[in-house]
């Protein structure tokens, strides 16, 4: 079987570099190279979850990204339902924004949201200081205020 998603791509870039880009069959990308004529000097593999999220990177030791201590089950709704083994992080209000879940770092978050599900507060306590971010949007919907 042959997906249309699935393809590479080369670009040189104005150093002489060649940055070639490989996508899998579900359009997800699965190697970027980089190579100066016929030395490779990076080399990254992917590997994504069920839910698209980054789930593996390998190749170059020195241009690996760090493991995340994180582990999650999504459901179909692609919504969090077990965040490192605990099955109530995340609570959703009945339109499915997370209202109440863990940021990266383990910090619990509070979050609110208008009339057309477009995030308007994030509030949460990193080392003692509380944060209150607020968000605000144009007549176009855009964001106009942070």
């Amino acid at each position: 079987d042959h997906s249309p998603l699935a393809f590479s791509t080369s670009v040189i870039l104005p150093n002489g570099i060649t940055r070639k880009m490989t996508l899998d069959e579900l359009g997800d990308l699965s190697a970027i190279t980089y190579k100066s004529k016929d030395t490779t000097l990076v080399d990254y593999q992917y590997r994504f979850d069920e839910a698209g999220q980054l789930a593996e990177q390998t190749g170059t030791p020195a241009w690996v990204l760090p493991k995340q201590a994180a582990s999650a089950r999504y459901n179909e709704l692609n919504q969090i339902t077990e965040w490192n083994g605990e099955a109530n992080a995340f609570v959703y209000d009945k339109d499915g924004n997370p209202i109440k879940g863990v940021l990266a770092d383990g910090v619990p978050f509070e979050a609110g949201y208008d009339a057309e599900n477009r995030l308007t507060k994030l509030n949460f306590t990193r080392d003692n200081v509380q944060y209150r971010e607020q968000f605000a949007y144009a007549h176009d919907h855009m964001l106009a205020q942070y």
